[in-house]
């Protein structure tokens, strides 16, 4: 004898409306709250040229830990964008035309991240990007320009580093990081 099911109510989530605003026009996205609970904005493969969260859904984004902007054509990561977003853990900026790792203004990225995958972009130089991320645990920097590998010294909890594909010529160049004693996971590429 088998116990009576019990009917589940299914709830279809509501949609909030985003602006983003793309290199062809500005186009209206359709977002499912559930990523907002859920704490994760996919913004990838849009052709974002510039990143910018509307004013009047800036609270809803404030518990957000999860931004995948990557596969865009972003060049800057823009201050008021990112300062937005407080509880940020993970950025995924990969894919883009980023020079500069840091936000436009030049400030570091935001103190709450873990994990930052800025991949395959044409990053030069680390520098005081990271400064603020005292608790970054995973840096994906791969296919970059970076020559040399500074601004990481003071990572004490810095667990992986991904610098394959960059342009470090010697091991001078990556002799920063033997301060990083929590460092178990380090995929080089020395030319």
């Amino acid at each position: 004898m088998s116990a009576p099911r019990r009917a589940v109510a299914t709830r279809r989530p509501r949609r909030l409306k985003v602006s983003v605003r793309s290199s062809v026009a500005s186009t209206a996205l359709e977002l499912p709250e559930a990523q907002v609970v859920d704490s994760v904005l996919d913004l990838s493969r849009r052709q974002l040229l510039k990143l910018a969260l509307p004013p009047s859904l800036r609270d809803a984004f404030f518990s957000l830990t999860t931004l995948d902007v990557s596969r865009n054509r972003l060049r800057t990561l823009p201050d008021e964008a990112l300062d937005a977003l407080p509880c940020l853990e993970s950025l995924d900026c990969s894919y883009n035309l980023l020079r500069s790792l840091g936000l436009s203004s030049g400030r570091s990225l935001p103190a709450s991240l873990v994990r930052v995958d800025a991949s395959r972009n044409l990053v030069a130089r680390i520098g005081n990007a990271l400064s603020e991320c005292v608790d970054l645990r995973i840096a994906v920097l791969s296919h970059n320009c970076i020559a040399l590998v500074d601004g990481l010294e003071h990572l004490r909890a810095l667990e992986e580093l991904d610098l394959a594909g960059n342009r470090v010529k010697s091991g001078h160049g990556l002799r920063p990081l033997a301060c990083n004693g929590a460092l178990r996971a380090l995929r080089p590429c020395i030319v």
